[in-house]
């Protein structure tokens, strides 16, 4: 079994096409080295991780005339992470971390993932404070976005969609809803997507709802877990770190509990960590990525008390 990290140093808006190789600061976390303890998350992840070579894609203007902003680079993202994955991804016996700039990035991996295996086998578990569910026609913004997790359930542009063969996602949930478009609620509840907000965090408690996650998701194989970090309350990160800080956001250790409670069914195949854009080694968020990554991988488990 390989746990394999794939940083794909891609986004939008006012970052353009591109955004730091935030890989190398969460696996270099605030300097560490050979006397820091053997159980530190920088060195579990070095010992237990392949890095592989951050995807390269083309970068292309923004043409106005297009359904979505920066839709060719978009498309060439999608492709060639599509294709990565499809290569170097041992289904039966890896396990894939994706670190991601975009949450545009989720449409190219669920494209490889449609090459490897019966995606209605598969639950998604999508931590955002948006629910990425807008498709060309519905997005007020024009941005991508706003549109991948609708790309994984089969809705939008033929050029992304196409991709999948018609393998789509069947079962989505998302978690920490905070900013949603009214056209995007239509399409949630038109897709029947089960969803949370802060509001029914707050009123519910989060072991319940992940109690009730992982009970409809329980008749799947397998669980991809995607958390954009702007689920995060702006408070625990700086204005340039993330691509659309909202207030009112989850916790730091709400988002680790999401990760533990998964990870510990065993069926955690595919993690991703996204709309990262300039992380330094000293912030806090960096410190975070890079245990939410460890606990992903199941390492480091003695700290919740198990063995």
């Amino acid at each position: 079994m390989s746990n394999l990290i794939l940083p794909v140093p891609f986004a939008e808006s006012v970052y353009g096409q591109h955004c730091k190789p935030n890989h190398s600061r969460i696996i270099d976390v605030a300097g560490a080295n050979d006397n820091q303890a053997a159980a530190m998350p920088v060195n579990l992840l070095r010992a237990n991780c392949t890095v592989l070579a951050p995807l390269e894609y083309n970068s292309y203007p923004d043409k106005l005339e297009d359904p979505i902003s920066y839709l060719d680079s978009n498309v060439d993202m999608a492709q060639k992470l599509q294709a990565r994955i499809a290569s170097q991804f041992d289904w039966d016996n890896d396990k894939l971390c994706v670190i991601g700039g975009d949450h545009s990035v989720s449409a190219g991996t669920g494209a490889g993932l449609s090459k490897l295996t019966d995606m209605t086998k598969i639950g998604l578990i999508w931590v955002d404070g948006h629910s990425d569910f807008n498709t060309h026609l519905t997005t007020p913004s024009r941005s991508m976005t706003g549109c991948p997790c609708a790309i994984n359930f089969g809705l939008g542009m033929r050029q992304f969609t196409d991709l999948y063969q018609g393998n789509f996602i069947q079962k989505i949930v998302q978690i920490g809803l905070r900013e949603v478009d009214y056209r995007e609620s239509q399409n949630l509840q038109n897709a029947k997507i089960k969803t949370y907000s802060v509001l029914d965090i707050e009123e519910l408690g989060m072991a319940r709802i992940m109690s009730e996650i992982l009970d409809y998701l329980s008749d799947l194989d397998y669980i991809w877990l995607s958390i954009d970090i702007d689920s995060l309350d702006s408070s625990y990160f700086e204005k340039t770190e993330t691509d659309d800080p909202l207030m009112g956001g989850l916790t730091p250790r709400e988002l680790l509990y999401i990760t533990n409670k998964v990870q510990t069914t065993n069926k955690l195949k595919v993690f991703e960590l996204m709309q990262l854009n300039e992380l330094n080694k000293t912030t806090q968020l960096t410190v975070l990525a890079s245990r939410l990554i460890e606990m992903s991988f199941g390492l480091g488990k003695f700290r919740y008390n198990q063995t």
